[in-house]
């Protein structure tokens, strides 16, 4: 190996490193003060609105394109998914194609859990944060809402 070979070499791995170094630190500031900032997440294909918002839960309102369908819709993801998955690419939106036929969607959008939040377990986010979203949708004038699990 020539020397001017060795040094390029060396150039590029203290490049690496340094750069290797600089995403850590920035990973480790952040952990300090927002583990999951929700503005990071890519906008959705179909606008929506927030109705309703509580620390552990925002609830999107997708509002109908189509002819307007009695039942809403209310699509529930796992709580460690971010529903952003279900709205990225317009045509191809889960979002989309039940508002183009006509269904109000309700989306619950489980926010993060924080460290004030460690007192809250599987019954805080069903019985009473999903409960009160479900509570949301149908006492909009409709005689119920439909859930759907989403994949």
């Amino acid at each position: 190996m020539e020397r001017r070979d060795c040094f390029s070499f060396f150039a590029l791995l203290a490049d690496y490193w340094v750069d290797g170094a600089v995403r850590a630190l920035e990973g480790a500031g952040r952990g300090t003060c927002n583990f999951y900032p929700l503005d990071e997440d890519p906008p959705g294909a179909t606008p929506f609105e927030i109705v309703h918002a509580t620390n552990l839960l925002r609830l999107r309102h997708y509002a109908p394109r189509g002819v307007q369908r009695s039942t809403p819709l209310l699509v529930v993801c796992a709580l460690i998914k971010r529903p952003f998955i279900l709205d990225l690419l317009s045509g191809r939106s889960v979002i989309e194609n039940p508002s183009r036929q006509g269904f109000d969607i309700y989306l619950v959008d489980w926010i993060p859990p924080t460290r004030r939040d460690a007192g809250a377990g599987f019954d805080t986010y069903i019985n009473v944060e999903l409960t009160q979203a479900a509570g949301d949708c149908s006492g909009r004038g409709t005689p119920g809402v439909s859930a759907l699990r989403a994949p």
